[in-house]
């Protein structure tokens, strides 16, 4: 099984190969907010250096957000035309999620945290049995609503920051790199596996419905800058799995 993982949610852009299970290769590059991402060349950069044709592909894995706004519809667009062209069955899994497959599951819950904007953050619990809640925004003010005294929160070295100077000692804080393609491409392998989930030659089978390209739909759980900015919002109606916090 041949898979290509990208996450581009977070200005830690990865891409990760994997070929039966190992993941072989896995590019990381930083971006700062607003600069144009180059999806396309960094996948075609870790396919060559895994030595993996695109014809090889058997599996795409997208990580769907909550996060950057550009990353994402970056990312997914790439990806989703790629699974179009390909005719290639589709992963997708939200960032924190993600974050949660690289900690092992041990005592009682955990919170896993991606920043937002300069005053927020996406956060989402992981409770004993391994299971993550869905991800929310919260602003890093009333973090203690939000979370309980001495929890474990897992988030990135700058977010551990804004969380300790919001409520200093509240929480032990954990640094984590973020949301990354190599764990994301191993999620993939296992639940290929589990699901049966066979290479498939487009003539045999020429639309794989929902576990194709448009199984992928982007998790926002806040309005944009634009959105803000204009008062004009888009509905749930017109962007699949949208969900908006307040």
């Amino acid at each position: 099984m041949h898979i290509l993982a990208l996450s581009s949610s977070s200005l830690v852009q990865t891409v990760a190969v994997a070929v039966d299970g190992v993941v072989r290769v896995e590019l990381a590059q930083s971006f700062v907010r607003r600069e144009p991402r180059r999806v396309l060349r960094d996948v075609e950069t870790a396919l060559a250096q895994a030595g993996v044709a695109w014809s090889a592909l058997d599996l795409l894995a997208a990580d769907i957000g909550p996060g950057s706004f550009t990353g994402i519809r970056a990312g997914l667009a790439t990806v989703r035309a790629l699974a179009y062209a390909n005719n290639l069955p589709c992963f997708g899994m939200n960032a924190l999620e993600i974050m949660s497959l690289s900690s092992s599951v041990s005592g009682g819950p955990r919170w896993f945290v991606l920043p937002s904007r300069s005053s927020t953050c996406f956060l989402a619990q992981q409770t004993a049995d391994g299971r993550v809640h869905t991800p929310y925004e919260a602003a890093f003010a009333a973090f203690d609503t939000h979370v309980p005294h001495g929890a474990v929160v897992f988030a990135p070295s700058q977010t551990c920051e804004a969380i300790e100077a919001a409520w200093p000692g509240g929480v032990v804080l954990v640094e984590h790199e973020g949301p990354r393609a190599r764990d994301l491409a191993l999620a993939a392998a296992a639940w290929s596996s589990a699901a049966a989930i066979l290479p498939v030659v487009a003539t045999e089978q020429p639309d794989l419905g929902e576990q194709g390209w448009a199984a992928l739909r982007p998790l926002y759980v806040s309005a944009t800058d634009a959105e803000r900015n204009t008062g004009v919002y888009v509905q749930a109606s017109a962007i699949p799995a949208i969900a908006r916090v307040s």
